[in-house]
């Protein structure tokens, strides 16, 4: 596939890093088209159960909603492989879990696909291969990358997860945080993939940039040479 802006309702955005072109989804997740493979990071599966069980409101059916955004990115771009980037779940999963089974109706349904997946933090004593996924340990390099969960310091290109960058976004009186792919010369940090994640607040640094995920667009900040970033901040901060 070439351009997935043009392939499906919704304004990705592309940026280069280590040599390649890379698309970020509004959906929160990165499609790199020559190596055919989709990647997300810190899905955090059953962490609603987790968190109505310690007595903290949230909703039902989270899990179930997440997979069904990431299935219809699946859909659209029809990748090889799909590489998470740790934290695949929030806790230690057990047999009759609801999430569990909407994973492993997932999985099903997507069984000629390729999952691989680094280990996070919450992921430290997952069974990978009771979910239908293969184990790439603690970091993996792919092309021209180095997969991992925890930014790092390392003198090479490195994609990852683990922080939950968002942006804070200004129009006046009016401003809105957005999980944003945080753009810098040797790493990118993918934002989080469930929409129960909380944020750690970045802005972008010299030859940094960021990557607000909006509800069907990307916006790149700073703007650069792009134009009517302006009129996009105004709607999304409607």
């Amino acid at each position: 596939m070439g351009d997935p802006a043009g392939a499906y309702p919704v304004k990705a955005s592309s940026f280069r890093f280590a040599g390649e072109t890379l698309w970020l989804d509004p959906r929160r997740a990165v499609w790199w088209p020559r190596g055919s493979s989709v990647l997300v990071a810190d899905l955090h599966l059953g962490k609603a159960r987790i968190l109505r069980e310690r007595g903290i409101p949230v909703p039902e059916g989270t899990t179930c909603a997440d997979l069904q955004r990431l299935a219809a990115i699946l859909e659209a771009l029809r990748p090889k492989r799909l590489l998470i980037l740790g934290d695949l779940v929030h806790g230690r999963p057990q047999p009759g879990q609801l999430w569990l089974e909407h994973w492993l109706d997932f999985r099903r349904r997507h069984r000629a696909l390729e999952i691989a997946a680094v280990r996070g933090n919450h992921d430290h004593r997952l069974d990978f291969s009771a979910m239908a996924i293969e184990d790439w340990g603690t970091c993996a390099d792919l092309g021209p990358f180095r997969i991992r969960h925890d930014p790092s310091s390392e003198q090479l290109p490195v994609l990852s997860g683990h922080v939950h960058p968002v942006a804070k976004l200004r129009l006046g009186r009016l401003s809105a945080r957005f999980p944003c792919l945080w753009l810098r010369p040797e790493h990118a940090v993918l934002p989080a993939f469930t929409t129960l994640a909380g944020g750690y607040p970045v802005r972008a640094g010299a030859r940094e940039r960021l990557f607000l995920c909006l509800e069907d667009q990307v916006l790149p900040w700073p703007p650069g040479e792009e134009r009517d970033q302006s009129t996009r901040a105004r709607t999304a901060l409607r």
